[in-house]
């Protein structure tokens, strides 16, 4: 009996073309990653102000998932004299639980007010809020230059010591 050679010789590359299909089709499997955009929030904005008696007001809003703000930290460094170009080396931190921050239950926008304990007519200062979800990253201000800033009074809900 004599095999047909036509047919062997056209299924191997059309079995080929099958193979290759199914490979390219199987592709580079990855875990599954959640998707943290619901979970996460962004600083939209942060002021620090003095005012009165050498305190700061601190005060700002977030976007997101602003109820997942567990702490939120002040850094801030006294400057004797201007340096734009210097490294930030704070000298005070203040940390403050993210419960006590917001200025209504549910709002978006934050305020604390601290005293730094040592006094300077300039600090440069840099804000950031900690995620109560692990492994999240904390949300960081750039670093800013706080002068002489305006007068308000504060309210006696707005007083935080370290």
């Amino acid at each position: 009996m004599k095999k047909n050679n036509k047919l062997s010789i056209i299924s191997a590359p059309a079995g080929l073309c099958c193979l290759l299909l199914v490979l390219g089709a199987c592709g580079k499997k990855t875990d599954p990653e959640p998707d943290l955009s619901a979970l996460s929030f962004q600083i939209r904005n942060v002021f620090v102000e003095k005012i009165e008696g050498n305190c700061l007001r601190v005060h700002g809003s977030m976007g997101g998932a602003a109820r997942n703000v567990a702490s939120v930290v002040l850094e801030l460094q006294p400057l004797e004299e201007s340096c734009a170009n210097c490294p930030f080396v704070p000298q005070e931190r203040v940390r403050v639980e993210g419960e006590s921050i917001w200025e209504a239950p549910g709002a978006e926008t934050f305020s604390f007010r601290y005293c730094p304990s040592s006094y300077s007519q300039e600090y440069r200062w840099r804000f950031s809020a900690q995620n109560i979800l692990p492994g999240m990253p904390p949300q960081i201000s750039p670093v800013e230059t706080l002068t002489e800033g305006i007068s308000l009074p504060p309210s006696e809900s707005e007083t935080v010591q370290p």
